[in-house]
C-alpha cells in the first residue's frame, strides 16, 4: 500500500501545481483532480493512514532535496486536510 500511497499523493501534488500558461490543459485537470478525490472519500481509515504517511515521506523528501520546491513543501503539509476537506485532518495529522 506505501508504493500506491506515494503515487496517488505525488500525482495529485504534480497535477494541482502543473503549470500550464495557456491553460490548455486545465479543465483535464480539474477534471482528473475531482475523479481522484471522488474515489479517495470511499477509502478505509487504513488507507487514510497510508496517504497520511506518504504526504509525510514526501514533505520530508522534499525538505531535504538539494534543491526544494516550496510549492511542494506547502502542498505536502496539507495533503491530507485538502483533499478530504473535512474536519478530520489538520495538515496531515488526524484530530480524532
Amino acid at each position: 500500500m506505501k508504493s500506491l500511497a506515494d503515487a496517488v499523493v505525488y500525482a495529485v501534488i504534480y497535477i494541482d501545481l502543473r503549470e500550464d500558461p495557456e491553460e490548455h490543459f486545465l479543465e483535464d485537470d480539474v477534471s482528473a483532480l475531482e475523479s481522484i478525490a471522488y474515489s479517495l472519500h470511499k477509502a478505509t481509515q487504513e488507507e487514510k493512514n497510508a496517504l497520511a504517511d506518504a504526504a509525510n515521506r514526501g514533505l520530508a523528501e522534499e525538505k531535504s532535496s538539494d534543491r526544494p520546491r516550496e510549492k511542494f513543501i506547502q502542498a505536502y503539509e496539507k495533503w491530507m486536510e485538502n483533499v478530504f476537506n473535512d474536519d478530520e485532518w489538520t495538515g496531515n495529522n488526524r484530530n480524532r
